[in-house]
Formats: structure tokens, sequence, C-alpha cells
């Protein structure tokens, strides 16, 4: 069988644009939202979605359109807040300066400063008043991967880490895989740190290997540095 590989005009690094936003069905409303700020209830929305779904890309075409800050809650000076017209706060649910958020949203409202947050889970806060502003916020979900999202997805981040691969690869890969944003990730990542290291390029058999040997020895050495049971792979079967 003669391969035929596709060709990118590729870039060493991460397209953030908004051409480069992939929707589907499972992001089209919190694209269509983050694209209409204007119309946001209270000028503060939450963006909810699995890890490697897309929340900073979102992030970054909501700064591109309205000249957004972003704001470090763990570097943030309480006398100096950022004038811009709108904030960007990221993983609010894996903060642990709740006084500081809290103290920002209000900021936010007083002054009528557009706000986006972003998460991975509706944020559970010990303190209330916080809470209560998180239970006000309009929240938008992003869903776990289509079909359509899963192929689109995997040929972007192949494209991200300027890698050929051919169309049988792709549809091995797609039709085997784990249906998760943050696994295809971390599969065209480990793809592309074996192939260089085997000097090989990216076949079957090479996904093969990455998926059954590779990616567990990696979770196996990250996690016993971390003491933390390690994770189960799925394995692509031949």
């Amino acid at each position: 069988m003669v391969l035929t590989q596709r060709t990118f005009d590729f870039v060493n690094e991460q397209n953030t644009t908004r051409d480069s936003f992939i929707v589907t069905c499972c992001n089209l409303e919190a694209y269509r939202h983050v694209t209409n700020y204007g119309t946001w209830p209270n000028n503060r929305t939450l963006i909810i979605g699995p890890e490697k779904s897309g929340k900073s890309h979102l992030a970054k075409i909501f700064a591109d359109n309205t000249a957004a800050e972003y704001i470090d809650l763990s570097a943030l000076d309480m006398t100096a807040l950022s004038d811009a017209p709108a904030w960007i706060l990221e993983d609010i649910d894996k903060t642990k300066e709740q006084e500081k958020l809290f103290y920002a949203i209000n900021i936010a409202v007083e002054q009528s400063i557009v706000l986006l947050l972003t998460a991975t889970c509706i944020p559970s806060f010990s303190l209330k008043d916080l809470q209560s502003r998180i239970n006000a916020s309009n929240k938008v979900l992003i869903k776990s991967p289509d079909d359509d999202m899963l192929k689109a997805l995997l040929l972007k981040h192949f494209r991200d880490q300027q890698l050929l691969i051919s169309d049988d690869v792709l549809d091995y890969i797609f039709t085997r895989t784990e249906r998760s944003f943050g696994y295809i990730s971390s599969l065209v990542q480990a793809l592309d740190k074996y192939s260089l290291s085997e000097k090989r390029n990216i076949t079957v058999p090479l996904v093969r290997d990455v998926v059954n040997t590779y990616l567990v020895k990696e979770n196996v050495t990250e996690n016993n540095h971390t003491n933390a049971s390690i994770p189960s792979l799925p394995i692509l079967l031949p």
C-alpha cells in the first residue's frame, strides 16, 4: 500500500487564533458565547470543560476580541488591579486564593468589567460569598469530544507538532483511541517524542508501541515520583 501523507503549513507552536479553533457540537455553545460577550448576563461567564478541551484557546480568542487582561490571583496586587475593559481568570477551581478571587469579581461587578472565568468543573468554595458569586455566574459547558471533534483534533495536534501523518495511521488511532481531549493531546506528544528518539516515522506499528509500552513507562515513571496510582491506559488492539 502506498501511503499518502498530508502536508500542512506548520508553525512551531500551538495555533490559538480564532480561525484555528475547532468548532463541533460539543463546544459550539461555548464558542458562540465567547464570541458574543456583549450579551452575557452580569457581564460574567464561567466556561467549564475537561482538561485540554480548548478553554485556554477560547480565552485567547476572547482576549484578542476585547483587549482583556489575564489576572494571576497568586500574584495579584489588590491595590493595583488592571483597568482593562475585560479580565480573564483561568482554572478558578484550582485556586487557593478565594479572598482574592472574590475581591476581583466584586471589582469587576462594580466597574462593569466583562469577566471570563474557566474551570474543569463547577467550583466548590468554602467562602460562602464567593460561592454565591459563582452560583450566580452564567455557565457554559464544553462536552466530551464527538467524532467530528476527535478527527479534527488529531489533525490539529499533529499539525502543531509539525508531524506528517498518513491516512491509515489517522484511521487506526481514531477507531481505537480513548474518547477524551487529554488523551489525544498526550498521545500525539508521546508519538512525537518516541518517533524522534527511535528515528522512526509514525506508522501503525509505532502507534502500537507507544500506547502499549512507551506511554505506560512514562506514566509509571511519573507516578513513582508522585506516589500516585498508575492510571489505566486504553490498549490499541491490532
